[in-house]
């Protein structure tokens, strides 16, 4: 029969080792959360132009430490496609570039990001700016919209920011 230290003794170490599980879950739950909040960040905003094209505006917040160089966008299909903003701007009387009412563009499934490749800093946000055609028979609620960009380090990695926006309401 064992004695009432060994009993101590044995119910102080289970108490140990539950602490110790405790905090390595801590850490665990620290450390996703830090990866988390280090991933750039996406967010989109539809501006309805005509029945079927949408402008678009995607913010892209870059929340990492390391600079990112953007590279293209990219949608859903088969309902949704890209284009390009500038060609589908005209002149008008007063010499400012303008939307046409009567929008026909080249339309993309995924286009090179509006304006080039574009570096974003550490720590920086930047906005592009281009068109989203919907189909007017589609049934689809949401556009998804994905940057595609790597990171500037010695070894790139790609990834991708992706961004939901509503273009029809629910009922």
């Amino acid at each position: 029969m064992a004695s009432t230290t060994q009993w101590v003794s044995a119910w102080a170490a289970l108490g140990s080792l539950f602490v110790a599980a405790a905090a390595l879950a801590v850490a665990v739950i620290a450390l996703r959360r830090t990866i988390v909040s280090e991933r750039p960040f996406a967010s989109l905003s539809l501006h309805r132009v005509n029945g079927e094209y949408f402008r678009a505006f995607l913010k892209i917040n870059n929340a990492s430490r390391r600079d990112l160089r953007l590279e293209k966008l990219t949608i859903d299909i088969p309902d949704f496609r890209l284009s390009d903003i500038s060609e589908a701007l005209v002149d008008d009387s007063s010499g400012q570039r303008v939307l046409a009412k009567e929008t026909d563009v080249k339309q993309y499934i995924a286009m090179g990001y509006p304006g080039g490749h574009t570096i974003l800093e550490a720590g920086r946000a930047t906005t592009a700016e281009f068109l989203v055609f919907q189909a007017a028979h589609s049934q689809r609620k949401a556009a998804e919209v994905a940057v595609m960009f790597h990171t500037m380090e010695p070894r790139p990695k790609w990834r991708a920011a992706k961004a939901i926006a509503r273009t029809r309401p629910d009922f």
